[in-house]
């Protein structure tokens, strides 16, 4: 569950990080001179939130640009303005080209002001990718991620269909066709007076005409010189070419305001999206467009990411001002609940609202009750009263809504946590151990250890059937073991015994409870070690096991050493009088390994092959001179 505390923590985290990142772009300033008040300059004159900062400076990373460049944010090269910052370098290049294409392909990089140079250096990538996952795992602002989306995604196209209410203005390609008895091609651009001038056409005026109008006025003009436009012989198509370019304004809390020239069909989305979206601070519930002093559009942008109505997205015209207002009441929704994060709310909303906008409840949600941690407004505190409280509202199960409409009021700061049900599971018998099909099972009243171990498959022919146990949790959740006759429960001649609810049958493997004997061989064989011991096993298998012995073995005195089992397993109270372990020294040089003559092996045998006491190899002496 995510706290107030927590998100401190994420603000603080950002703020680390973007200390490094400002760091690694001051070369002319060491650390230890980067100041709070340089921090916050920098904050006020980039308009970049923190986490803003941190996701364009890993883009600039990964994309490898270079910082040989300075851009101002939120700026575009519009012809005939000067947008620079004061005090830049004239050497410094403002990128070329115009209208949306020349943005898009030049969106500016992040440069933090008050340094004479933006020269990367290098920050540790773990350090910096640690930080990042810390900060991406805090709940953000819903819809913000929205505006992360790869470059052109709301890029409105230069050429192509255009709504039907598209008011044609200076820039604007008009297309017209003919065919027919005559055919021809005319592309004219709408001129500073607004107009365009056919061939045995005349002038047409286009400014602010749609082009149904246009096409209807040119067939006009058209028809007095040519008469088969009339009698159907001759066909006009009217279209637009290429698009005009427009500069419209975006200001407010977004994270790169300013002045940008796209197409004349781009609409608000198109321009929020070119200036970053709105900011930390900015509202994504009350977008206005402002045109002419009056406020022609509100665009909600829930109501797109929710339902996909982009009423309030409206084609913006030469001189727009998109305004961002800072965003309003906002609530934080945590726990169990498709969508957790912070939800801006308008006045009216509720809890209810808050919950669709999360996408519902999940599965495990315990929707009875939803607590609210709440901040006390201003006017309501007082000298003996705390600053905070918690309260808790009750929904109905059935449908998940409040039942006290005034209860769901929402204030602004409010964390409303969903909890989770419990995790106990009820229901259920479990088997394991030596059966075909371990695992739980549905329990049923007057279930029976036989109709269990059938249900699971049966036991392994090599299960232990003396003996098997039975754990059981009561309802105090007090333990306890009962063991059982497992095979005469299941051939019928004990009594069958019933099961409760969240018992564990354990069945045993006969051949794991017997302890594995082993012998084990060491000396001159090639691959020493501990073998498991079979019925039957001679000292000639042994030793083959072990590679066979080398050429240094002595097979005069091949020693096999053995336990006597009368001492070694006495129980008496005194130590038995003889040895515990008996040494027999066997000859094998007559017949050697393959001989028929060897010896019968028993558990715990160790077998010493040891080295000839005088082998030895040929040494060779070297005279020189």
């Amino acid at each position: 569950m995510t706290t107030p505390h927590l998100t401190a923590i994420g603000r603080r985290l950002v703020a680390l990080v973007s200390l490094l990142i400002a760091v690694s772009s001051f070369q002319m300033v060491p650390a230890q001179e980067l100041s709070p008040e340089m921090l916050r300059e920098a904050a006020r004159r980039s308009g970049l939130s923190e986490e803003e900062i941190l996701r364009r400076y890993q883009e600039q990373r990964r994309d490898g640009a270079g910082a040989d460049t300075l851009r101002s944010p939120g700026r575009t090269d519009l012809e005939g303005i000067d947008d620079r910052m004061a005090g830049r370098p004239d050497s410094v290049a403002v990128p070329a080209g115009r209208g949306e294409s020349a943005y898009w392909a030049h969106r500016p990089d992040v440069v933090l002001p008050m340094s004479d140079t933006a020269l990367e250096a290098s920050l540790g990538d773990s350090l910096l990718a640690t930080m990042a996952d810390s900060i991406a795992a805090a709940p953000e602002l819903y819809g913000r991620s929205f505006f992360r989306l790869p470059a052109g995604v709301f890029q409105p196209p230069s050429f192509g269909p255009v709504p039907s209410d598209y008011l044609i203005g200076v820039g604007d390609e008009i297309v017209v066709d003919a065919w027919g008895e005559v055919e021809f091609r005319v592309e004219r651009v709408v001129d500073r007076d607004g107009a365009i001038i056919l061939p045995r056409g005349g002038e047409v005026v286009c400014q602010n005409r749609t082009l149904a109008d246009v096409e209807e006025a040119i067939r006009g003009r058209l028809s007095r010189s040519y008469a088969g436009i009339k009698d159907g012989s001759i066909e006009i198509d009217v279209s637009l070419g290429r698009l005009r370019a427009i500069r419209v304004f975006v200001i407010g809390e977004v994270v790169q305001p300013g002045a940008y020239e796209m197409s004349s069909v781009a609409t608000v989305l198109t321009a929020l999206y070119a200036a970053g979206g709105p900011g930390e601070q900015g509202s994504l519930r009350r977008v206005r467009v402002e045109r002419g002093g009056e406020t022609i559009g509100i665009l909600d942008l829930y109501r797109y990411l929710l339902e996909g109505k982009r009423d309030g997205d409206v084609v913006l015209r030469e001189g727009d001002t998109v305004l961002v207002p800072p965003r309003g009441r906002t609530v934080l929704l945590t726990g169990e609940v498709r969508r957790p994060a912070f939800y801006e709310l308008l006045s009216g909303e509720t809890l209810d609202d808050l919950i669709e906008f999360a996408g519902g409840f999940t599965a495990a949600a315990a929707i009875e009750v939803v607590g609210v941690e709440r901040i006390v407004p201003p006017a309501e505190r007082g000298p003996d009263q705390a600053d905070r409280t918690f309260a808790d509202i009750e929904l109905d199960p059935a449908t998940g809504e409040v039942l006290d409409p005034e209860a769901g009021r929402l204030l602004d700061g409010d964390v409303v946590t969903v909890d989770a049900i419990g995790e106990t599971l009820w229901g259920w018998v479990e088997i394991t151990g030596h059966v075909k099909r371990p695992g739980l099972y549905e329990y049923a009243d007057g279930m029976t250890v036989r109709e269990l171990v059938a249900r699971a498959g049966g036991p392994w022919p090599d299960t232990l059937m003396d003996l098997a146990v039975i754990d059981r949790t009561d309802a105090m959740q007090r333990l306890s073991t009962l063991s059982i006759p497992l095979g005469a429960i299941l051939d019928g001649t004990r009594p069958d015994v019933a099961l409760q609810e969240r018992d564990v049958l354990q069945l045993f493997d006969a051949g794991a409870m017997i302890e594995k004997e082993t012998v084990r061989i060491s000396g001159e064989v090639r691959e020493p070690g501990v073998f498991t011991f079979r019925s039957g096993m001679t000292l000639r298998d042994l030793i083959a096991r072990a590679g066979g012995a080398t050429a240094t073995a002595d097979l005069a005195h091949i020693e096999v050493q053995r336990l006597e089992e009368e001492n070694v397993l006495s129980a008496a109270a005194e130590p038995p009088s003889g040895s515990m372990v008996r040494t027999i020294t066997i000859d094998v040089t007559t017949e050697g390994l393959a001989g028929r003559t060897t010896i019968v092996l028993e558990p715990w045998d160790h077998v010493v092959l040891r080295r000839l006491p005088w082998y030895e190899r040929q040494r060779l002496v070297e005279i020189r001179g």
